[in-house]
């Protein structure tokens, strides 16, 4: 391979002990750096796309936790499946801004995110579905029992004009 370097100078006319300038082409330094900031950009997306997915893994966990308790009988406070709700919401929004500046294959991994946070909140929205709505007990909120009773009481009915031969029972004063 030596060889081959030497014969090009030698044809090129450098001779022994000459001293040569190496300029890099300012197009392939372009491209290198372009290509560099492509990789970083997929590397950054790569990397919050598993940090969203080890969150929604850890939301997940939670939203089967309430699942259970619903499917035993229990009540779960619908302050927890709002604030999950909030969360995956939020999730979400992460995966949303990313897939648009992203190759194919980090599109993928932010649709199957995007699924998978889907699924989770469907999953909340039915347990709210069938939770019985909640009676808060505030003084406003309680109903008094109603008291029913056969007993009427009879009203005299005061007549609007005063007929001829039945004295008014009311007097105006007008000021």
């Amino acid at each position: 391979m030596f060889d081959n370097s030497k014969a090009f100078l030698d044809s090129a006319g450098v001779k022994d002990k000459s001293k040569m300038v190496l300029e890099e082409d300012p197009i392939s330094l372009e491209k290198r750096y372009l290509e560099a900031r492509k990789t970083a950009i997929l590397e950054k997306a790569a990397k919050i796309i598993s940090q969203i997915s080890l969150e929604v893994d850890r939301l997940g966990a939670q939203v089967s936790a309430l699942e259970s308790v619903v499917s035993r009988g229990g009540n779960v406070a619908d302050k927890d499946v709002a604030t999950l709700v909030e969360m995956l919401m939020n999730q979400l929004l992460k995966l949303e801004s990313i897939s648009d500046s992203a190759d194919a294959d980090v599109q993928l991994q932010s649709k199957m995110q995007v699924r998978r946070v889907h699924k989770y909140v469907e999953t909340l929205d039915s347990m709210k579905m069938k939770k019985p709505p909640e009676i808060e007990d505030s003084p406003n909120l309680r109903q008094q029992p109603a008291v029913i009773t056969t007993e009427w009481e009879m009203f005299d009915s005061i007549p609007t004009t005063a007929s001829p031969g039945h004295p008014s029972n009311f007097t105006w004063n007008l000021l």
